[in-house]
């Protein structure tokens, strides 16, 4: 399944997974020890940062459930 994250100034505008796209305005959360986490009414994502290129995670939303991500920077 396709998904895709943007990201404009350390704020996630929108999400699309399945073709179902959500708009946010929710700020990228706080990360300790590698870790972060975030809830809003329609997303729930979580995820670490495992090195200075990838971050994997999870997130929940109607159109994914439980779908794990993986990102890394190119």
């Amino acid at each position: 399944m396709e998904m895709q994250f943007t990201i404009e100034n350390n704020v996630l505008t929108g999400f699309s997974c399945g073709g179902s796209t959500i708009s946010s305005n929710m700020p990228l959360p706080a990360v300790s020890d590698g870790a972060f986490s975030f809830t809003d009414a329609a997303i729930t994502l979580t995820g670490r940062i495992v090195s200075a290129a990838t971050a994997i995670g999870t997130i929940n939303t109607g159109a994914c459930p439980g779908t794990r991500w993986e990102a890394t920077r190119q």
